[in-house]
């Protein structure tokens, strides 16, 4: 079971905009962690630099007992254990859905019934020999969930993992996110909506003025 993802002093900046300012926080087993924020405060820059996608430029990354400093990359013992979901699907759009997972599952070493049952997760059984340029938006969302779900990630870090779907997508994907929770895993969102997730051992922070601020959870 991982322990947890601590961040100490993490400092991010864009020109003269500094957005992240000395951010530090721990993320911790078997919570859902829901960040909120206005649009521009800088949710989608940390959950970059968490996963990796973005150099750190000040600052310290602890996954359990790996540390992750200024200017170092996400050593791939970690990126193995990671899983992200952002707003790009990092799915190509003229493969299908299934061919779209089975290259993920040959780079994580997974076995072949992984893409299937990750897939059906989904509901997208039926439509998994399609392009995925032909999904509608839910569609897509839904699969690069399922390319989420089919690493069966120690650490989740997903930006708005709601947004396009429809009211059986997001139960679909709260309940899905309550089995990672069970299971004691390390859970981060982006949300806008935060209501949605109810019931899931909440902690819910803003990030202003480059910080996190805890504003309330459930115990």
């Amino acid at each position: 079971m991982p322990e947890g993802i601590r961040l100490k002093g993490l400092t991010q900046t864009f020109g003269r905009r500094r957005i992240l300012r000395g951010l530090s926080g721990h993320f911790e087993p078997g919570r859902l962690h829901l960040i909120v924020g206005p649009n521009g405060c800088g949710k989608t820059t940390l959950l970059r630099v968490m996963s990796g996608q973005l150099s750190l430029e000040a600052g310290t990354l602890q996954f359990h007992e790996e540390c992750v400093e200024a200017g170092q990359s996400l050593p791939w013992s970690i990126r193995r254990r990671l899983g992200v979901l952002g707003h790009d699907s990092f799915l190509y759009s003229e493969l299908s859905a299934r061919e779209n997972l089975d290259l993920y599952r040959k780079l994580y070493g997974l076995p072949k019934e992984r893409v299937g049952e990750a897939l059906e997760r989904v509901s997208l059984g039926s439509a998994a020999d399609q392009p995925v340029g032909c999904y509608s938006q839910g569609m897509e969302q839904r699969a690069a969930f399922a390319r989420v779900l089919m690493q069966d990630p120690d650490y989740l870090i997903l930006d708005e993992p709601d947004a396009g779907l429809d009211e059986a997508g997001r139960t679909r994907v709260e309940e899905e996110l309550s089995s990672f929770v069970r299971d004691g895993k390390v859970v981060i969102a982006v949300t806008h909506h935060p209501e949605s997730f109810q019931g899931l051992n909440r902690q819910i922070l803003r990030l202003e003025k480059g910080v996190l601020v805890s504003v309330g959870g459930d115990q």
